[in-house]
């Protein structure tokens, strides 16, 4: 018998984490159900889908082919569920239109339908709209319906049927119990220790005892006592899984800790869709107001959101902006068991957004909800605290924050019937349609308990896919943004250069354990840059030192790398000149042994005030006397009359530098030292060797068997990087580039795939092609963010074209031959060293039948490596460090073979480097957003009667502003 097929329809591909929970909560709710109806885990499945499996592309073009993907769902289906979601909303969305196409297919297959916890807009029977929703919700598959919110609505919709309507709960309420901790397994007895250990425990005694006479022989017994004493309450409230927040205790007085108030808050524009005046400048005031009532009256604070980007953006702009401090907030939330995580850290909290109330109640967190829509009050009213959901008039510190104390005094008390009445439901829809002869009573809430699962952590794949849909709705935001700023500027065709933002430091890669004496590199790079190029070479550098090391007789335990990001120093110092922000810096640097620039464009001072920060770092590295390599870095060209260049000249040329290779202008670096005794040298890039440190990862992009073709990769740039570079080839060219390269390799039956280097900024232009201009989906990784993926990417491609430098110098390492379309100086210069020259073509050559057919000539040739010129950029490295820390060594540079033997591979990305690395992309992109919203069009012309473009550019913004999150 074929296992009972259950299709559940959840907002599940919401940036809301809320709605998330609720996915994870209604699966356990079902699974818990099947359970106490007796179904084992294999007599059912549930496939969980995003609510709008009615795709927009359909409700726009009604194309019957569209609907194909919905009609296999549903026709597999045994029973079909809606989980939580807003479905009914037809005021501000057209969500309703695919719940009527979704009920009139079920009808179509006879597929029973259950509407659970479902929120829902006003009934108004003298609208259309509300009345074609009340005729789909009659159809004989509805068989339940029950709301989170509005009932009085709901009956409405359901009046003259027989479908059975209730008020629940919300599914979050039981957050709880489905992330609840996992149970600690109890500790294997220790062995008993040997005579040897006893007795030098005891001698340990013995001198403790001589040495504190003052020391009461009692006190060991009765301290034993009260640590047991606090374990056994410790492992009960962690077995138990049931209380807020646990607070461990200790025998001696503990210090006392600031209570942590959670502060969740939403995007500008939520309060003119909802009809309320309160400003962009009054949340923010109110925010900064409670902010200093909470500190005056002895609280931390933590400020949040549950994860919509339009929220963050706000958030964004507090901290660069407005003073609050980076470690004071996060600013990026990507999955449940991060948003969770953050209320738990909370003795109370003030919300916008009503998930993060509905869940903290869960936890037993006291809350106090800021109604900017009717069903905040709702849920505070319906779990018995409707004084503690504020409306707009009182949103004020001086009110809040004494409604919140007063809920923290009083805690959270859980009314089992309500939180039940969202399972019990639940549980006599499922059994009327799966068991109706059962005789089962659904699980009491003890019962749940044990009856539901608990949710697992979000896996790696399930945190990529949720931050990928993250970037690619914010993207689609940039575009409308951008489009509509194109045709209000008269012609305007380039986007300004985008300069990346400040990131708080980074944690520090453990790269040895420290014993004994321990050689400390401080080693410098763009690992913090989208640029994955830029990750990939500090992956590379970091696996060539200790290479260098090793081959320096330097054990492991006698090596640490601390990885930084090149700007140590900050652009805030560097606005500045606030001696106390340069505290960071001068830790890194006086406890270092040696500092490494590693492949960053550390000269740059025609685009980028990088070399600002550039000097400051080696006047530190003098002071504290710290030699200097910079090894294979960027250069832009020297300059006599440049004073920028002559600054960075006179650094240069300090005593605690010891060598300077670059991987492009080397006449440029010997201008730079000349008279100076520094050794100059002309090397590879250190991602030459990504074949050797990424050896463990492999292509993991599927290909078709039988496919007889080759498959080309695509990498795309951002809209603006030509005309930054005095290059006629606006955004409409590289698309009708791009759009003809796939077509010709269409025409011969090769396969493509598109992706980038990780720029958020060259993301948002193939997220265009992909919305707008008919690539299918499939053939393109519109978001890559780790080295691994990018590696991925470029092993299932026989053949690259690419505008990126390091997706060319990544290929080369990995034997894909490459063509290269030279934008700037760097790309030719990296070809011509590696003997292909004429595989980088200028701008005048970026015609697709020209490109084509010079991949074509070369994946005929290959790509065949000089052994001398791979290794350049090895030798020096070891040759620099040998001068410093081992200069009595006789030890001589390993040759390529024993390099390839020795190099360590990539450890691979962890999780927590992982989000890291998605919290500093997301935050680029939201200052890029604030300077696109911000911008200034005062200067625009005035123009007929429709009124200014000045006047309608501001409307569109503010419109732009508000998004589409009404519920």
């Amino acid at each position: 018998m074929n296992p009972l097929r259950i299709l559940l329809l959840t907002n599940r591909d919401s940036d809301n984490v809320g709605d998330q929970i609720i996915e994870a909560t209604v699966i356990s709710i079902i699974k818990g159900v099947m359970k106490n109806l007796g179904f084992a885990a294999d007599d059912f499945t549930i496939s969980s889908r995003a609510a709008g499996i009615i795709s927009k592309k359909y409700m726009k073009t009604k194309n019957p082919e569209l609907l194909a993907a919905a009609r296999e769902e549903l026709s597999k289906a045994d029973l079909l569920i809606f989980g939580g979601a807003p479905l009914f909303n037809y005021a501000y969305q057209n969500f309703y239109l695919r719940t009527i196409t979704t009920l009139e297919l079920a009808q179509e297959y006879g597929v029973p339908v259950l509407f659970s916890s479902i929120g829902v807009e006003k009934f108004d029977p003298n609208n259309k709209k509300s009345l074609a929703l009340k005729k789909a919700l009659g159809l004989p598959v509805v068989k339940q319906i029950t709301t989170r919110d509005d009932i009085d609505s709901l009956r409405r919709y359901a009046e003259g049927t027989d479908v059975p309507v209730a008020h629940v709960a919300d599914p979050a309420v039981l957050a709880d119990i489905v992330y609840r901790k996992k149970p600690e397994k109890p500790a294997a007895p220790k062995p008993p220790p040997s005579i040897p250990l006893r007795a030098k425990r005891k001698l340990k005694r013995i001198v403790k005892r001589i040495l504190s006479p003052g020391t009461e022989t009692n006190s060991g017994p009765s301290k034993r006592t009260a640590s047991s004493q606090n374990g056994a309450t410790a492992a009960q409230s962690s077995s138990s899984g049931r209380t807020g927040p646990s607070v461990s205790s200790s025998s001696s007085t503990p210090t006392p800790v600031k209570k942590t108030i959670g502060l969740v808050v939403t995007r500008a524009g939520i309060f003119a869709d909802n009809g309320i005046d309160f400003t962009e400048d009054d949340q923010r005031r109110f925010w900064l107001d409670t902010i200093a009532v909470l500190t005056e009256r002895g609280y931390d604070y933590r400020l949040f959101t549950t994860g919509h980007f339009s929220d963050e953006v706000f958030l964004d702009t507090l901290i660069k902006e407005h003073g609050v401090p980076a470690n004071k907030a996060a600013v990026a939330v990507n999955s449940p068991d991060e948003l969770i995580r953050e209320l738990r850290g909370c003795a109370g909290v003030i919300a916008y957004r009503l998930h993060a109330s509905i869940t903290s109640f869960a936890l037993g967190i006291p809350s106090v909800g800021l109604s900017w829509n009717f069903k905040v009050p709702y849920f505070y009213e319906s779990v018995g605290y409707g004084e503690r959901a504020l409306s707009h008039d009182h949103w004020t510190a001086a009110e809040v924050v004494p409604v919140l104390e007063k809920a923290m005094s009083e805690g959270v008390k859980k009314d089992e019937e309500f939180l039940t009445s969202v399972y019990d439901t639940l549980f006599s829809g499922i059994r009327d349609v799966f068991a109706p002869e059962s005789t089962a009573k659904p699980f009491t809430l003890d019962e749940l308990w044990d009856g539901m699962p608990r949710q697992l952590a979000t896996g790696p794949k399930g945190y990529r896919d949720k931050v990928n849909r993250k970037l690619r709705r914010t993207y689609e935001n940039y575009q409308k943004l951008s489009d509509k700023d194109q045709k209000l500027t008269e012609g305007k065709q380039n986007e300004p250069a985008l300069e990346q933002k400040p990131t708080a430091a980074p944690v520090p890669q453990n790269e040895g354990e420290e014993s004994g004496t321990v050689t400390e590199v401080l080693l410098l790079t763009n690992r913090d840059s989208d640029n994955i190029g830029d990750q990939i070479i500090e992956a590379s550098v970091i696996s060539l030192l200790k290479a260098a090391a090793k081959n320096l007789g330097i054990g492991t335990g006698s090596l640490k790398i601390r990885s930084r990001a090149a700007s140590i120093i900050s652009r805030k110092y560097m606005s500045t000149r606030d001696e106390a922000l340069l505290e960071p810096a001068r830790r890194a640097i006086s406890r270092a042994d040696v500092i490494v620039f590693g492949g960053a464009p550390l000269f740059n001072y025609k685009y980028q005030s990088f070399y600002l920060r550039t000097i400051r770092t080696l006047e530190l590295a003098q002071e504290y006397g710290v030699p200097v390599l910079f090894s294979s870095i960027g250069v832009e060209p020297y300059s006599d009359s440049d004073s920028r260049s002559q600054q960075l000249r006179e650094a240069l040329n300090l005593p605690v530098v010891r060598q300077i290779t670059t991987r492009d202008d080397l006449d440029s670096v010997k201008k730079y030292v000349a008279g100076s005794d520094i050794p100059t040298s002309l090397v590879a890039d250190p991602a030459v060797f990504a074949d050797t440190v990424f050896a463990n990862v492999q292509g993991t992009v599927r290909r078709d068997p039988a496919f007889s073709g080759k498959r080309i990769g695509l990498v795309v740039t951002r809209a603006g990087i030509f005309a930054d570079n005095g290059i006629d080839f606006p955004e409409a060219e590289q698309r009708k580039f791009w759009l003809s390269v796939i077509a010709d390799l269409e025409a011969r039956g090769d396969d493509y795939r598109l992706f980038t280097t990780g720029h958020f900024s060259d993301e948002i232009f193939l997220d265009s092609l992909v919305r707008h201009h008919g690539v299918p989906a499939k053939k393109a990784a519109v978001t890559l963010n780790s080295p691994e993926e990018l590696v991925e990417q470029l092993r299932a491609c026989d053949g690259v074209i690419a505008y990126r430098l390091h997706a060319s110098i990544t290929s080369f390492a990995l034997g894909i031959p490459s063509i290269g379309l030279s934008w700037n100086f760097k790309v030719p210069d990296f070809y011509r060293s590696m003997g292909y020259p004429e595989r980088a073509l200028p701008a005048s050559e970026w015609r697709s039948e020209t490109v084509i057919e010079s991949l074509d000539r070369a994946m005929d040739e290959g790509v065949t490596k000089d052994p001398d010129t791979l290794m350049s950029v090895y030798t020096t490295l070891f040759s620099g460090l040998k001068g410093i820390i081992a200069p009595d060594s006789s030890a001589t540079a390993y040759s390529l073979v024993e390099l390839r033997s020795n190099i360590p591979q990539y450890a691979g990305t962890t999780r927590r480097q992982y989000r890291e690395k998605m919290s500093r992309k997301l935050r680029r992109s939201y200052g890029y957003y604030q300077e696109r919203m911000s911008m200034d069009v005062s200067k625009l012309p005035q123009v007929g009667s429709g009124g200014s473009k000045r006047g309608r550019l501001n409307r569109r913004l503010k419109a732009t502003r508000s998004g589409r999150d009404r519920k």
